[in-house]
């Protein structure tokens, strides 16, 4: 059994997959990090690429999906998929340092406790970036009447155990603020790990598009807030 499964979603990512591939192999943690990468419906050349690299890169495990169904959606079909005794995921547009992968593994290692999430916190941050996070983690932490802060920082990671919790999770990319309250709701041990989250070398975002396209994740971050704290995806 893999110590960690860590799922990566990808979406027309298609010109950052070389480099992420050569990432992960360069972290030399294969014997115990299980790497899932799923390609979610894209409709660039990502599956092409994929089953090329997959060639070179075999221990790297890949799935297709024929839709996208949202980045959340992907994720969860790769959790279902793991093997791990530790799951996770993080983003694969190589905003995010991969190394981080190898901190928690080295804490993972020595942990006893089931009940700890490991999630990252993104430092180095523009004022605009910070303040948004800020209200997000207001409304959200008011609505769900739990302190939740930096929703959506990369990575994320529990013990396999944990998602049996899980009946009806969000498809979207609230499935960070799900999965977060969910471990709050369950008194989780939160443990935080900073991370810088660097600007995009290739290819362009699936969603954040500027002012208008964060206050429209805005809207349906605190949509599924109200619907979390209804149950609706209990």
């Amino acid at each position: 059994m893999y110590l960690l499964s860590c799922i990566i979603s990808c979406y027309n990512e298609n010109d950052n997959l070389k480099v992420l591939f050569q990432q992960i192999h360069s972290l030399n943690i294969s014997n115990n990090v299980e790497f899932i990468i799923i390609n979610n419906g894209s409709i660039d050349n990502t599956k092409k690429t994929l089953n090329k690299l997959k060639k070179k890169y075999k221990f790297i495990k890949i799935f297709h999906l024929k839709e996208d169904k949202g980045w959340g959606n992907g994720i969860f079909f790769g959790l279902k998929k793991a093997k791990g005794k530790y799951l996770g995921w993080i983003h694969g547009d190589l905003q995010y340092d991969l190394k981080i992968i190898k901190k928690i593994i080295n804490k993972l290692k020595i942990n006893k406790n089931k009940k700890i999430f490991f999630k990252g916190l993104r430092i180095k941050r523009d004022s605009y970036s910070r303040i948004f996070t800020y209200l997000m983690s207001l409304i959200c932490s008011i609505i769900l009447r739990k302190f939740l802060w930096d929703i959506n920082a990369q990575p994320s990671i529990f013990h396999k155990s944990f998602l049996s919790n899980w009946k009806n999770p969000p498809k979207n990319t609230q499935l960070d603020l799900y999965s977060y309250y969910k471990a709050k709701l369950k008194n989780f041990k939160i443990e935080r790990l900073e991370i810088e989250q660097k600007d995009r070398i290739y290819g362009k975002s699936s969603w954040n598009f500027g002012f208008f396209s964060k206050i429209k994740f805005g809207k349906e971050t605190i949509r599924d807030c109200i619907l979390i704290n209804k149950k609706v995806y209990f």
